[in-house]
C-alpha cells in the first residue's frame, strides 16, 4: 500500500476545507460581521484546535488499549511518522485512514472526534 506523507496532501485539504467552511451560508449567518482576514484567522485557529483535539483523543485511545504507535501504524498501513503527526495535531488523517484508525483502536468515530 502506498502511503502519503503527513504534510503531502494535508495542507491542500486544510485550505480547501477552510475555504468551504468559511464560505458556507450557515457559518456566515451565525458569525458576527468581521473583516475577512480576522474571520479567516479565527476559523484557522478553530480548525487547528480541532485537529489537536482529535490527535489527543487518538493518542489517549491508543494508550488505553495498550498499543504502540508502530503497532497501530503497521495495522492500518501508514508510517509511524504519519501517525505521530496525526497524534500531535500536525496533520489530519484522510477519511479512509480515519476509518482504519477507528477499527484498529476499536473505537467509534464519535468518541474520537468529541
Amino acid at each position: 500500500m502506498k502511503t502519503r506523507g503527513a504534510a503531502g496532501g494535508n495542507e491542500k485539504r486544510e485550505k480547501l476545507f477552510l475555504r468551504q467552511w468559511t464560505h458556507s451560508a450557515s457559518v456566515r449567518r451565525m458569525a458576527p460581521k468581521k473583516e475577512g482576514a480576522q474571520w479567516a484567522a479565527e476559523a484557522k485557529k478553530l480548525f487547528e484546535e480541532k485537529r489537536r483535539e482529535l490527535g489527543v483523543n487518538i493518542r489517549a485511545r491508543r494508550k488505553a488499549i495498550g498499543m504502540s504507535q508502530a503497532d497501530v501504524a503497521r495495522e492500518i498501513g501508514i508510517s509511524s511518522k504519519t501517525l505521530c503527526n496525526v497524534e500531535m495535531g500536525l496533520a489530519w488523517p484522510s477519511l479512509p485512514m480515519f476509518v482504519r484508525l477507528c477499527k484498529a483502536l476499536r473505537a467509534g468515530r464519535v468518541p474520537l472526534t468529541s
